[in-house]
């Protein structure tokens, strides 16, 4: 997938003529010579991106032959620092180091749709990595590798990329994926791994130890470099993926085992003083308090603490070699959005959305074969399904296949249907109409199960399409839950003295009577007025209210009669209307003058 991908860039920004031979590897020899992934084949040709790579190991000459070398990850550049010989020309560098922000996936731990993304997902790395190199050597002369291996002169720079190396359970993933399914991407990452690769340990020689240097064939006295070249050469000979012997898996347990002690200073110690890596009485003093762990010796740290901070959860045990492996898969969902105005909001609508998902080849019917053809058994796991490898400790680990994503069957070249190049999925473009229920609210998702992906593997139901709403805010009312709240200006004379006032609703302006006296902000409430409850049907009883809030506004000139109007009312509301009482008339202080008072009674002329 690297080269594939790098050298598509190069393609896609021009420089071709800047670059030689772009090659993709390893640090380690675990597959060397194999085939690509099923998966990453499918991915580069349904972008019609040719892959011709077979597996192989990077080499310490790779670092004299190529000008640049680019790690995937802080794994790989520990790696390569680690196998970069003194004075070599080629400049390492991480590919995240072109953008902060990003770092290159290993696909192999997200699921069958992390090859899709990783197909997209690191354009700016490998823009900014293509224009450096290509600006630095465009002009320079170096050596490059043919495809017939003989040497040639070009002016054009080498890249090589290694990739994670396997087994890849311990590569990590620091950036949350990007592009237009990202649903389920951060949601369960450990339960799509179970799902789809099917990770399982087992204890493996647990039995009592055999004598490692016996295994390995070396004497006691043996150097690490003697035990690790041993161990080289008998792990190539017996390794399980390449090995045909009868009884090769269980050698080479054996002696992976036999290294892991050989290996490691203190347990080689304590095999030479006690006759066993565990300690006395087989415990194992490097390994902590275990007494009844069903691992023994094999210090469960090493290998089952590592498995659950990756995966979570404890392994299922012993399950069958092909266990999970064709279990049924559901497609990925995909996301999209539109949006609406406030009031198709509360009363509901339509809206059409275009999608691109993946679906079954229509000409194939998802079989990626041509008329007439069948599938042949995988070459690699010989039709089981799985792989298999021994990690730290002595234990097997088993996942799907590669070359055939556990199916057990490829398809053998000029036997691919000729629509979807053996990929059996193509991508289509399909327009969904989309019901959009009265009462939502900004950020509402409507579910639209069978929309999304079908699997990329496998059978199964396809994904969902969700699409979320987005609401333009009202100028009118603001909206709390179902009700709605709108402010309703009066001017200050309808305030005191009542009146009436047009207020805006869902279903038109209705009037609403203003009580006199009314204070600024007074509500009052119209009920069933406000916004539908999701799923209730048209009925006021159902729906949300309106609350109106009254607003008095004041104007901010008068004329000069309106201010002789205001005065006299302002001076009769104070009491100021009447002259000072006399000195011979004798009210009360606290009590103001009632209409009795001050009229004068008739007849009251004076004469008695």
């Amino acid at each position: 997938m690297a080269e594939a991908v790098f050298a598509h860039k190069v393609r896609e920004h021009g420089l071709e003529e800047r670059f030689g031979v772009i090659d993709s590897c390893g640090t380690a020899d675990y597959h060397e010579g194999e085939e690509p992934d099923m998966r990453t084949v499918r991915v580069c040709k349904s972008h019609h991106v040719p892959i011709q790579h077979l597996a192989r190991a990077i080499q310490p000459d790779d670092f004299h032959k190529f000008d640049y070398i680019f790690g995937m990850d802080s794994n790989n550049m520990k790696n390569l620092q680690r196998i970069q010989p003194k004075g070599s020309k080629a400049q390492v560098h991480l590919f995240s180091s072109f953008d902060d922000g990003a770092t290159v996936m290993d696909p192999y731990y997200i699921g069958d749709k992390a090859f899709h993304t990783v197909f997209e997902h690191p354009g700016s790395i490998y823009q900014a990595s293509c224009t450096m190199a290509g600006s630095q050597f465009g002009q320079r002369c170096v050596g490059v590798l043919s495809t017939t291996g003989r040497w040639m002169r070009s002016s054009v720079p080498r890249v090589a990329l290694p990739v994670p190396s396997l087994p890849r359970t311990f590569t990590s993933v620091s950036h949350a994926p990007r592009g237009r399914r990202p649903t389920s991407w951060n949601s369960d990452v450990p339960a799509t791994i179970n799902k789809l690769r099917g990770f399982h340990t087992s204890a493996a020689n647990l039995a009592a130890q055999k004598d490692p240097y016996a295994t390995l064939g070396v004497k006691r006295d043996a150097t690490a470099k003697d035990i690790k070249n041993a161990y080289y050469q008998l792990a190539k000979k017996y390794h399980p993926d390449t090995s045909k012997e009868p009884g090769a898996k269980e050698r080479f347990v054996e002696i992976q085992s036999a290294y892991d002690i050989l290996s490691d200073e203190q347990k080689r110690a304590s095999y030479d003083q006690f006759g066993s890596a565990d300690g006395p009485g087989g415990f194992d003093p490097f390994g902590g308090a275990g007494g009844a762990s069903p691992f023994g010796g094999f210090n469960p740290g090493s290998a089952e603490s590592i498995f659950e901070s990756l995966f979570g959860g404890t392994f299922g045990g012993a399950r069958g070699a092909r266990a999970g492996f064709t279990a049924e898969t559901r497609g990925e969902d995909i996301d999209a959005s539109v949006h609406i105005s406030f009031e198709e909001a509360c009363k509901g609508t339509t809206r059409t959305v275009t999608i691109h998902p993946i679906e079954n080849c229509g000409t194939c019917s998802g079989s990626g074969l041509k008329a007439n053809a069948k599938r042949t058994t995988c070459h690699v796991c010989r039709g089981t399904g799985t792989r298999t490898f021994v990690i730290q400790g002595g234990f097997q680990m088993a996942s799907t296949c590669p070359a055939c994503n556990g199916t057990g069957s490829s398809i053998a070249p000029g036997d691919e249907c000729p629509s979807c190049l053996g990929a059996g999925r193509v991508k289509s473009t399909r327009t969904i109409t989309v019901n959009i229920p009265a009462g939502v609210d900004d950020g509402y998702r409507i579910r639209q199960d069978g929309a999304g992906d079908v699997p990329l593997m496998g059978s199964g139901p396809a994904g969902s399409l969700f699409v979320r709403i987005h609401v333009t805010p009202s100028r009118i009312w603001r909206r709390q839950g179902t009700n709605l709240f709108y402010p309703a200006p009066i001017p200050f004379y309808t305030a005191v003295l009542g009146g009436r006032v047009r207020v805006p609703t869902l279903d038109g302006e209705v009037d609403v009577r203003v009580p006199a006296g009314t204070q600024a902000g007074d509500e009052m409430i119209l009920r069933g007025r406000g916004v539908p409850r999701l799923g209730s049907r048209k009925n006021y009883d159902m729906n949300g209210d309106l609350m109106v809030q009254f607003d008095i506004t004041i104007p901010r000139s008068l004329s000069k009669r309106q201010k002789e109007l205001l005065q006299q009312f302002a001076d009769e509301y104070e009491g100021k209307v009447n002259s000072p009482p006399s000195e011979k008339s004798t009210p009360s202080s606290d009590t103001k003058p009632s209409h009795k008072d001050t009229e004068t009674p008739k007849g009251n002329d004076g004469k008695s």
